[in-house]
């Protein structure tokens, strides 16, 4: 016997919705297959209990709603940093003024260890999970805007005057 019918679509509409999210954002793969693993467990266990506090007790005890949680926030964290990446990493008019220097890259090499070593923690946490790679990947881009606008300040000062953004459309004017 299955749970009631009202109950059963309540949650395959509820958390279907998240899956259309995702189908949405063109998010495949293994972020989306754990999401779907999840949502298919829940209905399983659906099918297999006769009410709905047999049903809320096997969801508790195997944590398949806390897990379904987890799966999607990593689905969207995941795509949110390959979006963010390709934005960084794309060719820009700006030319040379997002490559790091070395203690710019000391210090995104660091939150890149911490990132990877709190993310199996963190991402238990959904909301966290979605906010923690977007945080990171401004503060790496800011680091970058940081160490060019310091580099264009020193070739300032050297008098290089034909390097840095918009070099070439300053005229020094001598009278």
């Amino acid at each position: 016997m299955a749970v009631d019918s009202a109950i059963l679509d309540s949650y395959k509409n509820g958390y279907g919705i998240y899956l259309n999210d995702l189908k949405a954002k063109n998010i495949t793969g293994k972020d989306y297959d754990q999401v779907e693993h999840f949502y298919n467990r829940m209905l399983e266990l659906a099918e297999e209990c006769n009410d709905r506090i047999e049903f809320q007790a096997k969801l508790d005890v195997e944590n398949v709603l806390g897990n379904f949680y987890c799966a999607y926030s990593q689905a969207i964290a995941n795509d949110n940093t390959n979006k963010i990446n390709a934005n960084l990493n794309q060719k820009s008019s700006l030319g040379g003024a997002f490559e790091s220097t070395p203690a710019s890259s000391k210090v995104e090499n660091a939150i890149d260890t911490v990132t990877q070593v709190a993310s199996p923690l963190v991402y238990r946490i959904p909301i966290v999970g979605i906010l923690l790679v977007p945080i990171t990947s401004l503060v790496k881009w800011t680091i970058r805007i940081v160490s060019s606008s310091r580099e264009r300040r020193k070739n300032k000062k050297a008098g290089n005057t034909n390097s840095g953004v918009g070099a070439s459309t300053h005229v020094k004017r001598t009278n």
